[in-house]
């Protein structure tokens, strides 16, 4: 499929690959693997380690991902409880040229805190923050802020909008001191900022080293799109399949361009899980290795019953999902963009439930093979447009980032479709991003 809103790849393209760090992977069963420390992931060295090894295999930046309350995977493998912000200093710290994207939620944060401490970090790295704006629906963390009743969805998108929009008003605020030495000040211009308060608007740190930090956004949700249209620079998101990938970039960059942004100013990069063997045999073999430490283990069924929210009765490991076993969108809790994709692609695709459970895991899209394999499947999403690279998302940390850096990026690299330096110093200069 061709569209004008899809980016024609030439000689000087490469594309971005960012890293998820969350606890000791993305697999349940990760952290109870031989040799592994469940406790590791809490410690500096563990954070030191995975970011020199992403930095080593010129990854743009690190994502930390969080959410402020104890989800439902705590009860089955350790889940990440640190601070994103501090995370992320850390990370920044142990390294020279790598990005860090704390997430930070646009629902329970105070605009004016949050947006001090991305660019503190964006200045004491150089200009390496991102800010991974993220809308919370999760009762749990409303709770821990005093929230009895989480807003609409269509209330929160619309409050991270004017949360995104009062950050970058402040970063792009800079001091200007007259002859008197006396500080100018902004006494507001009815855009809605006075409704977190009025406060003093002196401000005592220059603007960002970058021009402005990085807005990352991970929604999929038509709310979730339209946010991204308007707001966000990268989107990190759940496509299932090259077909409803491409459909969705054309969505998104169409309607980026309607609300007059210029077309270079979105990079979409959904996450991948890869499993990388000397056969795609043996690729399985290691998932369902994997899945063998998971607590408790479950069967293909279960996965994709829980996937879906289809009782688990009502599926069979070798036939498919059809479409009258699915739920609508408004009876399930939680983000609607890993249900949607998830749900086109399980009709679409035509799996059967058992090899449905192999290709997503937790939502994203896993590729199993050896690592000429991942980089076709790569290189063929990139090359079409549809995506400018993919945020990877490691079963096991640091294990399956390593092996991905030493095995899949020289390929890249080789081929020309994956830089062999970075080419800036700044987040924004890895990711190519215009300031505007």
């Amino acid at each position: 499929m061709t569209d004008s809103n899809l980016p024609v790849r030439n000689g000087t393209d490469v594309l971005n690959l960012l890293v998820n760090l969350g606890g000791s992977g993305y697999h349940p069963g990760a952290w109870r693997r031989p040799g592994h420390d469940p406790r590791e992931f809490v410690s500096p060295s563990f954070v030191r380690r995975v970011s020199n090894i992403a930095e080593a295999g010129l990854f743009c930046g690190v994502l930390i991902p969080d959410i402020p309350a104890f989800a439902p995977a705590s009860a089955v493998m350790p889940t990440p409880t640190l601070d994103p912000i501090t995370v992320a200093a850390i990370v920044l710290s142990e390294t020279t040229k790598i990005g860090a994207i704390a997430t930070v939620s646009t629902t329970l944060s105070n605009p004016k805190t949050l947006a001090r401490q991305i660019l503190t970090l964006d200045h004491l790295s150089g200009g390496r923050a991102g800010w991974n704006a993220v809308s919370t629906f999760e009762h749990r963390a409303g709770a821990n802020f005093g929230i009895d009743e989480m807003p609409s969805r269509t209330e929160r998108y619309s409050l991270a909008a004017d949360v995104v929009a009062w950050a970058r008003r402040l970063w792009d605020e800079v001091v200007e001191t007259a002859p008197s030495g006396d500080s100018k000040e902004d006494q507001g211009d009815g855009d809605g900022s006075e409704d977190y308060g009025r406060s003093e608007r002196r401000r005592a740190a220059l603007g960002s080293p970058q021009g402005r930090p990085v807005v990352v956004q991970a929604g999929a949700s038509p709310a979730g799109e339209e946010f991204a249209a308007s707001s966000a620079e990268v989107v990190y998101g759940a496509q299932l399949s090259l077909r409803s990938a491409t459909e969705f970039a054309i969505r998104l960059r169409s309607r980026a361009r309607e609300l007059g942004r210029p077309a270079n100013s979105l990079k979409i990069m959904p996450g991948l899980i890869p499993i990388i063997a000397g056969s795609e045999a043996e690729a399985r073999r290691r998932l369902a290795d994997l899945d063998s430490y998971s607590s408790p283990v479950l069967s293909a069924e279960e996965k994709v019953a829980q996937w879906l929210g289809i009782p688990v009765g009502d599926l069979r490991e070798d036939s498919p999902v059809t479409e009258d076993q699915l739920p609508s969108v408004e009876s399930r809790y939680g983000p609607q963009g890993f249900f949607l994709a998830g749900a086109r692609y399980a009709i679409e695709s035509g799996l059967p439930v058992g090899r449905l459970a192999d290709d997503v895991l937790g939502g994203h899209r896993t590729v199993l093979g050896t690592p000429e394999h991942i980089a076709d499947h790569i290189e063929t999403w990139w090359r079409s447009g549809a995506v400018d690279g993919f945020t990877v998302v490691p079963a096991e940390l640091p294990d399956s980032l390593e092996q991905f850096v030493a095995e899949v990026v020289p390929i890249l690299q080789d081929r020309g479709v994956y830089p062999r330096t970075y080419r800036g110093s700044t987040l924004r200069e890895h990711l190519n991003l215009p300031l505007h």
